[in-house]
């Protein structure tokens, strides 16, 4: 069995410019105030639940590398890498990276972006299982987000839909209240 944890990056700042007063590109676009406070929570929630992740790839966005940086005090001695492909909106570009996942690795967290996370999810999680999360992330996957995903399969080649359930689904929102 694997894990794979989605944590879409934190809210960025669309307004953000450049020395030019040019909007800047979106690779560049940085963390607004509140994914700042987002990420915090994250962090505090990851430190607090003590997850075993055995690798962390995040997408080469700025906002993608801000969010892991807020949540890598959290995570100790982890091997993290920023990854050029997961820089996609493409759910099967997406998939198609992770397949290709060293096998010795059985929990792996990655920091991404929309609208790729939230249909990959809804690919490889049965929908029949944690309906009430997986109707939610079918309507809408936040910025900040971290769905958990327990998947059926012993190598990351062998991905297919429906291939795990939906362990756990939380929120920056939900954090804020708990």
């Amino acid at each position: 069995m694997k894990t794979l944890l989605f944590l879409r990056h934190a809210k960025s700042d669309w307004y953000q410019t450049g020395d030019d007063g040019e909007a800047v590109a979106d690779i560049e676009r940085p963390l607004s105030n509140r994914g700042l406070k987002a990420g915090r929570l994250i962090r505090d929630f990851l430190k607090e639940r003590s997850f075993n992740i055995d690798c962390v790839e995040y997408s080469t966005a700025r906002r993608a590398k801000m969010t892991f940086d807020l949540i890598k005090p959290s995570l100790e001695s982890i091997l993290s890498m920023e990854t050029q492909e997961l820089y996609t909106f493409n759910y099967k570009c997406l998939l198609k990276k992770i397949s290709k996942t060293q096998n010795t690795i059985s929990n792996l967290m990655i920091i991404g972006h929309n609208p790729a996370f939230q249909e990959a999810i809804t690919f490889l999680a049965n929908p029949k299982l944690e309906k009430v999360a997986y109707n939610l992330i079918e309507r809408k996957y936040p910025t900040g987000a971290l769905a958990v995903l327990k998947l059926n399969i012993i190598d990351w080649k062998d991905l297919s839909r429906s291939c795990g359930y939906l362990h756990e689904f939380l929120t920056p929102s939900e954090l804020k209240r708990q």
